[in-house]
C-alpha cells in the first residue's frame, strides 16, 4: 500500500503535468524532469482531471472536468465511478465521517447551479448549498464547515463577478463571507489550526505580481497574509500532508523569469505560517536529464526542484532528496 503523502505528491504531480504532456508530446528528444521524489502515474487516460482529495484508507477521489465524474482510486489500482452526470465537478474533500463533498456548476436533474453536494456511504448524492459563481476549491475543517472557493453568488450584482471570494458553509447548510477581492482565486486547505490557505494571483487593488501567491486567511476575522509567493505560475491546487507539509501544484515555481518553461512536478515546504518564506529566488535549480548550476537563476531549459523546510527547520535544496 502506497503512503500518503507519497501518493499525494505523485498524484498532484500528476494532474499538474497534464496539459506538459500533452504540449511537449512533438518535442525532440522530449525527458521529463527529474522529481525529488519517486514518481508513479497512478492513472492514465484521464480528460481534465482536476481536483484530489484523499480519506483516512488511503482511498483517493479525483473530479474528471469533460467526462462530469467523481472517481474512486484505490491502492490496489481499481477504479470506481462513483458521481456521474456532474457539470464541471471541481473541488473535494471528506469528511471524518467519510462522507464526500464536491463542488460543480450543475448535476443533471437539478435545477439549482453553483452547487456543492453530499455522497454518504449509502451513494445518497445530496445538495448542501447552491447559488455559487465558478465554485472552485472545497476544503472542510475539524469542525465540519466547508470552505468553498468562487466569484461570488449568483444572487449578487455582476460589479465583482472577477473578485474570487471564498464562503464557508457550516454543517447545518448556512452560508457566510470568510474572505474576498481575489483575482484567479484557486484551490484551498485548511491547516490543522483551521487557517485556510488558498492560491491566487493576488488581492484586487495591489499591482501585478510575478506569479502568484498562497496566502493564508484567519478564518475568525478573515484578516489574510501572504504565506509564501509571488511567484508560482497558474497555481491549481493544494493539500497538506499528515506532518503539515504543504503541496502546490503549478506549472512553475519561484521567479517568473527564472524558470521560463513547464516542469514542476511538485513545490513543498513545511506548513507552519510563522517560518521564514523558503520559496521564490532562494534556491538552486536543478535541470532535468542534465547538470545542477551552481548559481541562483540557471539558464534557460526545463528544470524542476523542490524548496522548503523540513519539520525541523533545515532548508532544503534541489538536490537534497529527502522524504517527509
Amino acid at each position: 500500500m502506497y503512503a500518503v503523502n507519497r501518493l499525494i505528491g505523485s498524484l498532484l504531480c500528476f494532474l499538474s503535468l497534464s496539459c506538459l504532456f500533452t504540449l511537449s508530446a512533438s518535442a525532440k528528444n522530449q525527458q521529463l524532469p527529474v522529481a525529488s521524489a519517486p514518481i508513479e502515474v497512478a492513472l492514465e487516460g484521464l480528460r481534465d482531471p482536476a481536483f484530489l482529495a484523499i480519506d483516512a484508507d488511503d482511498i483517493l477521489y479525483l473530479s474528471e472536468e469533460r467526462t462530469g465524474r467523481a472517481l474512486q482510486l484505490f491502492p490496489d489500482g481499481r477504479v470506481l465511478s462513483l458521481i456521474e452526470g456532474l457539470k464541471k465537478p471541481e473541488g473535494l474533500a471528506i469528511g471524518d465521517d467519510g462522507i464526500l463533498y464536491i463542488a460543480a456548476k450543475k448535476l443533471v436533474g437539478e435545477k439549482a447551479k453553483g452547487l456543492v453536494l453530499a455522497r454518504d456511504s449509502d451513494g445518497h448524492l445530496s445538495v448542501v448549498a447552491s447559488g455559487f459563481k465558478n465554485s472552485n476549491g472545497l476544503a472542510i475543517d475539524q469542525q465540519g464547515n466547508l470552505y468553498v472557493s468562487t466569484k461570488g453568488l449568483s444572487a449578487e450584482s455582476d460589479k465583482d463577478d472577477h473578485a474570487g471570494t471564498i464562503f464557508r458553509v457550516d454543517p447545518h447548510g448556512r452560508v457566510s463571507r470568510v474572505a474576498s477581492g481575489f483575482k484567479d482565486l484557486q484551490g484551498l486547505v485548511v491547516d490543522p489550526k483551521g487557517n485556510v490557505l488558498v492560491a491566487a494571483e493576488r488581492l484586487q487593488g495591489e499591482g501585478e505580481a510575478h506569479g502568484s501567491t498562497v496566502f493564508q486567511i484567519n478564518p475568525q476575522d478573515g484578516q489574510i497574509t501572504s504565506l509564501v509567493g509571488p511567484g508560482f505560475k497558474d497555481p491549481h491546487s493544494l493539500a497538506l500532508d499528515r506532518l503539515g507539509a504543504l503541496f502546490v501544484s503549478a506549472k512553475q515555481p519561484g521567479r517568473h523569469e527564472t524558470v521560463p518553461e513547464q516542469g514542476l512536478l511538485a513545490n513543498r515546504w513545511s506548513a507552519p505560517a510563522d517560518a521564514h518564506r523558503p520559496c521564490p529566488g532562494e534556491h538552486r535549480v536543478q535541470r532535468a536529464g542534465g547538470r545542477r548550476p551552481s548559481q541562483r537563476h540557471g539558464s534557460p531549459g526545463r528544470w524542476t526542484e523542490v524548496c522548503g523546510r523540513d519539520t525541523v527547520g533545515s532548508r532544503l535544496e534541489s538536490d537534497q532528496r529527502r522524504d517527509y
